[in-house]
């Protein structure tokens, strides 16, 4: 608060509460003017607008943490398909490897290794 003295505020009023015990309430009228009730509803004012303020922001956070959340997920999810599909493609892979590789063709002493691809000519290779 801006020249408005707080603690004298508050003791006054303190003691002008208890005017039973011999206060001079005259002191309280005296530091409280209508200029000094006005600043202070202004800086409650303040205070409420800047509370408001910081409310909103966390709840724009709180919305972004949501949505970011969501899409963690998300791409957690897609991340562990594409795994389970990969895995699957290298040992449908590591198969077909092993069938290939135990392709082998044997004649007199010489051997020949049959390499087949889909919807191609088979490939014989003369191995010595």
């Amino acid at each position: 608060m801006s020249e408005i003295n707080s603690q004298a505020l508050r003791e006054a009023a303190e003691q002008a509460m208890h005017d039973d015990w011999g206060f001079d309430a005259d002191l309280f009228h005296e530091l409280v003017t209508p200029s000094i009730v006005l600043e202070l509803l202004d800086e409650r004012e303040r205070n409420q607008q800047y509370i408001k303020r910081r409310d909103q922001e966390n709840e724009d956070i709180a919305l972004t943490v949501g949505k970011l959340r969501v899409e963690l997920e998300t791409a957690k999810s897609k991340l562990n398909e594409q795994r389970e599909y990969y895995e699957g493609v290298i040992s449908d892979g590591s198969k077909r490897i092993a069938k290939l590789e135990s392709n082998e063709v044997r004649e007199d002493g010489n051997q020949f290794l049959v390499v087949r691809h889909p919807g191609k000519t088979p490939v014989i290779k003369h191995c010595t």
